[in-house]
C-alpha cells in the first residue's frame, strides 16, 4: 500500500504531483531509475475494480527522451531483448504493445485448482470460456517500453490477482 511504499527509499521524500483514488503521480526526490534520470512516477494501487485488491500493481515511469538508449540498454541489460510478440503454451503469438518483455510465469501456471476455480469464478458466466482460456495463459507480469510517449509501463494486475485469490482462499 502507499503507506508502506512512501517509506522506502525510493519514495520517501516524493513529491505528490497528482492523487485520484488508487492512483498516484509523483516525482521522486532523486529523480532516477536504474541510475536514468526521469520525470515522474506513475502508481497505481489496484486493478481495474478485479475483486478487493490492494497494493501496488502498476507503476509507469515517465523519463526524458534524450535518455531513451540508455534507459532500454539498462532494461535489455536486465531483462534480454524487447519484443512486440511472446508465444504462450498453446503456441498462440500474443501481441506485447508497445513492445516489451513479458514474464514466463502464467496465470494458469502458479494457480492450483482450487484457486484456478476461483479465478474462473470472477468473471460473468457470459464472458466465454475461450477468452478466459486465453487470460490464464497470459503473463503475470509485462513491461512496455512505449518510446513514442516516453514511457516505461510495469504491469502486475495479473500477478496482484493471484495474490488476491490466493489470500481469499487462505481466510
Amino acid at each position: 500500500d502507499w503507506e508502506t511504499l512512501r517509506e522506502s527509499d525510493a519514495f520517501r521524500n516524493a513529491v505528490i504531483l497528482k492523487e485520484n483514488g488508487n492512483r498516484k503521480t509523483l516525482e521522486p526526490e532523486d529523480g532516477t531509475y536504474l541510475g536514468i534520470p526521469v520525470e515522474e512516477a506513475g502508481l497505481v494501487f489496484d486493478s481495474n475494480g478485479v475483486g478487493d485488491i490492494a497494493g501496488l500493481t502498476s507503476v509507469a515511469i515517465r523519463y526524458e527522451e534524450e535518455y531513451e538508449e540508455a534507459f532500454l540498454s539498462k532494461l535489455e541489460e536486465l531483462y534480454g531483448k524487447r519484443e512486440n510478440t511472446y508465444k504462450d503454451k498453446n503456441g498462440y503469438t500474443n501481441p506485447v504493445d508497445p513492445a516489451g518483455w513479458v514474464s514466463n510465469e502464467t496465470v494458469e501456471s502458479v494457480l492450483a485448482e482450487e484457486e484456478k476455480e476461483y479465478y474462473v469464478s470472477m468473471f460473468p458466466k457470459d464472458y466465454g470460456q475461450t477468452r478466459i482460456d486465453a487470460l490464464l495463459r497470459s503473463p503475470l507480469v509485462t513491461i512496455n517500453f512505449d518510446d513514442e510517449n516516453n514511457i516505461v509501463v510495469f504491469n502486475g494486475n495479473d500477478a496482484a490477482t493471484v495474490a488476491y485469490i490466493q489470500r481469499e482462499l487462505k481466510k
